[in-house]
């Protein structure tokens, strides 16, 4: 007999699921699809918002967990950076509804970009520490705002325009697919990765001297 636990585990692997596969979720869908009704989801996840958030936030960790294997398989920064980007673009195209996700936060004006950046913003996110590392491996910068302003252009173009379409009906085309296999990975998007790294890890203008202090 399952227990609380297990229900709870079941019904958050299956909302990942359905969520990967289109950026939306309904309670009625995800109780149908663990066999529960929608009180149960209700009991366990208080309302929809709240699972919601809860997904956001595995997605993000799994996002991290990218970033640790990259760390793990490669000596090189820039060939962690390159892993890390090529794993998420390959788990987006496999995943349209994570593009969406990255898509709708990017352009959120509810301050949900911000709430969700602080969890892989930080000297001890993966995320962060890789980019970081491949950026002063070649390119000396020790400007903490400089590296934080690359850090974000590297996750505002995680979900690039070529993915989600540069009309609504590109995009929405592309979110009614069920998902890509690695082996239909569009070569452009390699391009556009090696594209992407060779502006992070461009070196920094010299600094012009402020006046001097009096």
């Amino acid at each position: 007999m399952e227990n609380k636990q297990d229900k709870q585990e079941l019904l958050m692997k299956k909302a990942l699921e359905l969520y990967a596969r289109s950026g939306t979720l309904s309670i009625r869908a995800l109780a149908a699809a663990s066999g529960m009704n929608v009180a149960s989801v209700k009991y366990y996840f208080g309302n929809k918002q709240n699972l919601i958030d809860q997904i956001i936030c595995t997605l993000i960790d799994s996002f991290q967990q990218l970033a640790l294997d990259a760390e793990k398989t490669f000596e090189a920064p820039r060939e962690r950076l390159r892993q890390l980007l090529c794993c998420a673009c390959h788990r987006m195209t496999e995943n349209p509804g994570i593009a969406r996700l990255f898509y709708n936060l990017i352009g959120a004006s509810d301050g949900s970009l911000a709430k969700y950046s602080r969890q892989a913003i930080g000297p001890q996110s993966p995320l962060y520490r890789v980019c970081r590392d491949a950026i002063v491996s070649e390119t000396a910068i020790a400007d903490e705002q400089e590296l934080n302003c690359r850090f974000l252009i590297m996750i505002s173009s995680i979900a690039p325009s070529f993915l989600i379409g540069l009309d609504p009906q590109t995009g929405d085309r592309f979110f009614a697919q069920s998902g890509q296999s690695a082996a239909s990975f569009p070569p452009s998007i390699e391009v556009y990765i090696d594209a992407l790294i060779r502006t992070l890890l461009v070196p920094g203008a010299p600094q012009a001297a402020g006046p001097a202090l009096c």
